[in-house]
């Protein structure tokens, strides 16, 4: 119409010309101005300009591209930000870890997707569900360095940055994403709702920034604009993987390997010990105990090693590993044998079942070298569906196994843990009155620096700086011996730098109650018995493995001993040795029984009818030692012995056991005592009453000055009896120190109740206050309610 209304403007009877060409360019002008608001409607594309007034130039996506952008430029404004907080959260990780040393810490402490969205460049479909190969792309508006504030700078993609230096001054950083293009494969299930989304992206997406400074020019320097950038790439790199709407129903782990230690010859002395661990992947999973001064030595020692496909598809080798221990200079490897992992999977003599191996030691070159390892392996995979389900989908198959309970006749398995965010997290206000109203406050001072332990020792998560919202998405897998008997338990500590990290809260599972209606669960527990507030979002899942080990296998590796306080000795027992005191050691501790004077072969505690009770650690790599003491000038003499391994004792079930008694020889109790073997003169026997109570008990108290592991275990499980979470924890024998003497033994702190006359004095007070000590001081009340004295404590 333009062009025909220049053209008649060339034509005679110009005023008539110029008239049509007028009409011409308005209605130009009005046809332009609705096709470019056609194409905003449909395409969401918005025109902007720069502060130069250039107009940048829009890509026109194809029109089957076009609704899904419209449909999601309507929505982006509008997403929940928190769906990108996995990204964020794996930024601070990569930042942590490379900061300079003048900057202490570093956070995210905001996220925002602006309310341009990004535009799909192209979309084809495949398949016979909604799959699509999408590619999409994003351009920030151009705005000043300085002007319009953060509420238009908001308007694109950011981050806000904090970084905190060594002196507690926070500086921070306002993180603009310029552009970002990625390609992904998105895969949508309708049945006939949208049943299950995944989102793969193919390489790692482009993402370029621009750090704007908030006060001064400081984050102009290109050494810091490089810093962000390699750190904000890092973290895309570890985003690119299988992403899925779904909760997690099944382990990463294929199955696990049992291996059980036996004996190895090398003739040659030495303090040996022996590795698991991968060969490819170098690292040790699991080491037995050193025997000290051996040439042949004994473990009979069983774990078990978790297999996942990152092994399966790396074809790696099961490296064992006879090592040397020194402890001036670094361990000497004696010999390795290997064997490749999908041998041991797929033989069918180590298929679901142990097998014995007898193998030569070799070095990393495969030279022979001298001594033989003795041991049994066998691969167990996780149990699976009857043949009429097998021919279900995989989701399918893993939704039903995760919807039911485990199998009881398989009670050994693998447990999946993830941790993934605490909501609501804030700390009690000891010296405030009342309820504080309000809301949420996530920008004050007192916000916790949480994080997240599974005792014992089993995993801990990074430390998330200042959020009362932290996100962790972490977790492990672990092989439990027996289901039925486990609890899960995370304790949630503030990390306070100068003071000692309190304790938040915990969460206590316990696996027999939650599983027993399906293996899979993801839920919400409540913070309890701390003194902070919250809920901790977790998932667990269980997956039973074909492997049936023996009933005493199935126990915890801590516990206490309970042994009857009168032994009894056999008839064809020397008469020497019926005169002898018993002295029963473990690795903690140690108690006597003196001999009865009016019954020859019998032994008693004195004045004291309660048992004996030793804390047990390591249950499976120790053992019970009884030593005939007789006295003498100088130091008491062992003419005779006992053992007894822990391995072979059941939980939980009081038993009589007759002890076989040896006469020492040289160095045979030394050798008893490190090798599981059964050598010696046998002289008589002595019968003992024993009970094995699985668990930590107030036995273990006096471990918890040595062992910071130990201490705060014994916290979480005050805290966890204080909130009734679990069952008591036995108290300790008033003489149960391992520096207390059974010839100190006192009833006068046992009163009894009818002694009591309802008074209490200073004294009383005093004792009670020694007692709840402890208990005051984790919840910050009494003395420890203020910050010099928790300060002072921790110095």
């Amino acid at each position: 119409m333009f062009m025909w209304a220049i053209a008649v403007a060339g034509r005679d009877g110009v005023g008539f010309g110029w008239v049509e060409t007028g009409v011409g360019v308005i209605e130009c002008g009005v046809l332009e101005v609705w096709t470019a608001v056609a194409v905003w409607v449909f395409t969401g594309v918005e025109d902007d300009s720069d502060s130069q007034g250039v107009v940048e130039q829009k890509y026109k996506p194809p029109e089957p591209a076009a609704w899904l952008n419209s449909l999601l430029s309507s929505l982006w404004p509008i997403v929940n930000p928190s769906l990108f907080r996995s990204l964020a959260d794996m930024l601070e990780d990569v930042m942590q870890a490379s900061l300079p040393k003048l900057v202490r810490s570093v956070r995210v402490a905001d996220l925002g997707q602006g309310n341009k969205s990004m535009k799909i460049l192209a979309r084809s479909e495949e398949g016979d569900f909604a799959n699509f190969e999408v590619a999409v792309a994003c351009r920030a508006r151009p705005t000043t360095a300085t002007g319009g504030g953060l509420r238009k700078r908001s308007r694109n993609a950011h981050l806000l940055i904090e970084f905190r230096t060594a002196g507690g001054i926070e500086i921070p950083a306002w993180v603009e994403v310029t552009g970002f293009l990625a390609t992904a494969k998105v895969g949508v299930q309708l049945t006939p709702f949208l049943g299950l989304a995944k989102l793969t992206l193919l390489g790692q997406p482009k993402v370029n920034v621009s750090c704007v400074p908030l006060a001064k020019n400081f984050w102009d320097l290109p050494v810091v604009i490089r810093y962000l950038q390699k750190s904000i790439d890092e973290a895309v790199g570890l985003y690119v993987t299988l992403l899925t709407g779904r909760e997690k129903m099944d382990t990463e782990s294929v199955g696990v390997i049992v291996i059980r230690k036996w004996l190895s010859e090398k003739k040659k002395r030495g303090d040996p010990y022996v590795t698991v661990g991968w060969g490819k992947y170098g690292k040790g999973m699991w080491t037995t105990r050193v025997i000290e001064s051996e040439g042949e030595p004994v473990w009979d020692e069983t774990n078990a090693v978790l297999v996942g496909p990152l092994e399966v598809n790396a074809d790696e080798n099961l490296r064992l590993q006879l090592w040397d221990s020194d402890r001036g200079t670094a361990d000497d490897v004696l010999g390795a044998v290997e064997v490749p992992l999908k041998d041991v999977m797929s033989y069918h003599v180590t298929k679901n079942r142990m097998s014995a191996r007898e193998d030569p030691l070799c070095d990393f070159e495969g030279k022979p070298c001298p001594g033989f390892l003795y041991w049994d392996v066998g691969y167990f995979s996780k149990l699976s569906l009857d043949d009429h389900l097998l021919k279900l989908s995989n989701e399918r198959s893993e939704e039903i196994i995760a919807g039911s309970p485990p199998n009881g006749d398989w009670p050994s398995g693998i447990l999946s843990i993830k941790i993934e965010q605490i909501t609501g997290l804030e700390v009690e206000h000891i010296r405030e009155s009342g309820i504080r109203e309000g809301s949420e406050d996530e920008e004050g001072g007192d916000i916790s620096s949480a994080y997240c332990t599974i005792i014992q020792k089993v995993y801990k998560t990074r430390t998330k700086l200042k959020d009362n919202k932290p996100f962790f998405d972490a977790g492990t897998e672990r092989f439990l011996r027996d289901f039925r008997t486990t609890s899960v338990i995370i304790s949630v500590r503030d990390h306070r730098p100068h003071e000692s990290n309190p304790l938040l809260g915990i969460v206590v599972v316990p696996l027999p109650k939650t599983s027993s209606s399906r293996s899979q669960l993801t839920s919400s527990f409540p913070l309890t018995g701390g003194i902070g507030y919250g809920r901790l979002r977790l998932s667990l899942s269980f997956r039973s493995v074909q492997l049936r080990l023996p009933p005493q296998l199935l126990g915890w590796n801590i516990g206490t001993l309970e042994i009857s306080p009168h032994a009894t000795a056999s008839v064809n027992l020397p008469d020497g040795l019926k005169t002898n005191r018993l002295v029963f050691r473990t690795m903690y501790g140690k108690r006597k029984l003196f001999p009865d004077s009016s019954s020859p072969g019998t032994w008693n505690r004195k004045r004291r009818e309660r048992p004996i009770r030793l804390a047990v650690c390591k249950r499976y790599a120790s053992c019970l030692l009884v030593q005939f003491r007789q006295y003498s000038i100088g130091p008491d003499t062992t003419s005779a012995f006992c053992t007894l391994w822990f391995k072979d004792l059941y939980d939980d079930e009081e038993v009589e056991l007759e002890l076989p008694v040896r006469r020492k020889i040289g160095d045979a109790i030394h050798r008893a005592v490190r090798n599981a073997v059964d050598e010696g003169e046998v002289v008589g026997s002595l019968k003992l009453g024993l009970r094995y109570y699985p668990g930590l008990s107030g036995d273990h108290q006096s471990l918890a000055s040595s062992d910071k592991d130990i201490a705060d275990v014994m916290e979480v499980l005050g805290a966890a009896e204080d909130a009734k979470e679990v069952e008591s924890i036995p108290s300790a024998d008033s003489s149960s120190s391992s520096s207390s003497s059974p010839d100190d033994d006192d009833d006068s702190t046992n009163r009894d109740s009818k002694y009591d006359d309802g008074k209490r004095g200073f004294k009383d007070k005093l004792k009670e206050y020694k007692q709840n000590r402890k208990d005051l001081h984790r919840r910050h009340r009494g003395l420890m309610q203020w910050r010099a004295a928790r300060k002072l404590a921790w110095v």
